[in-house]
């Protein structure tokens, strides 16, 4: 096995690389809101909060055949195949954090945001405008929300079984 290269990084020999979709895509960004004020409220239990908050969101995305890209804190990055998957991972992960039972009677809400666009690999990682943008459109997000671009609205225009209200973030395309 030899090393290789993407988008210009050269890849050691024996590390694992994510099998990342390359082409246009589906980017999907999630953060808990007031995750601050819930660690100061929970203290050490916070580390169970976030574990089983963690174990929602990757069973949504797996059940979208989505990708884990990374997590930061209580921060989630995706990336789905197809748009009507990553809205019905979407869809499911809100739903799911909305039933958890979640320590001392806390309710921990979660802002998404996803955009439909292309991007290049970089090393282990995305890089474009379009990942820029999806992060943008998931902080202007409220917890319990999901807001897609217009982009993504457009390219998932299918009737779907989700029975939910979505949010549009103006003209991208």
């Amino acid at each position: 096995m030899c090393p290789f290269e993407i988008a210009g990084d050269t890849i050691p020999e024996g590390t694992h690389v994510p099998d990342l979709p390359i082409g246009d895509v589906t980017f999907l960004f999630t953060d808990i809101e007031g995750s601050t004020k819930l660690l100061q409220r929970l203290g050490d239990r916070y580390a169970e909060l976030i574990a089983a908050h963690g174990r929602l969101l990757r069973e949504a995305i797996a059940r979208g055949d989505g990708t884990e890209v990374g997590t930061e804190g209580d921060a989630f990055f995706a990336v789905f195949r197809a748009p009507t998957r990553a809205l019905e991972a979407a869809v499911h992960a809100q739903r799911a954090l909305a039933e958890q039972l979640w320590p001392e009677g806390n309710s921990v809400r979660v802002r998404m945001g996803m955009h439909t666009g292309s991007a290049v690999l970089s090393g282990h990682d995305y890089i474009g405008l379009d990942i820029h943008l999806a992060a943008r459109i998931a902080a202007a997000a409220h917890g319990g929300q999901v807001v897609v671009s217009e982009t993504t609205r457009h390219w998932s225009n299918r009737p779907s079984p989700l029975a939910c209200r979505c949010a549009i973030w103006g003209d991208t395309g």
